[in-house]
């Protein structure tokens, strides 16, 4: 903390200093998420059809990955909007 103090008051004899908002975070990427530990999920998925859902959810997309449809552009769009469409569904439906 001292070094970026130090580093704060160089910058700020030069009129350079980070914006206010920028200073009031406390963002800390080691304690971003909580780990998962799937015990509901196990729980949960005593007959392994949540599993087998997941796997028909990642064939569905290899399938279409391979597809000679499939440009290598389309896939990062369309991972974050299937992604997208199963958080939306399961918000909606899990009541």
């Amino acid at each position: 903390m001292i070094k970026l103090k130090g580093i704060l008051k160089e910058n700020s004899a030069l009129g350079i200093l980070p914006s206010s908002k920028l200073m009031k975070m406390k963002w800390n990427p080691l304690t971003e998420a909580e780990p998962m530990n799937e015990a509901y999920i196990e729980t949960i998925d005593g007959d392994g059809d949540i599993g087998a859902a997941m796997e028909l959810i990642e064939e569905a997309w290899l399938t279409w990955g391979r597809g000679p449809m499939t440009e290598p552009k389309d896939i990062k769009p369309a991972k974050k909007e299937l992604i997208n469409y199963v958080v939306k569904w399961l918000n909606k439906e899990l009541k």
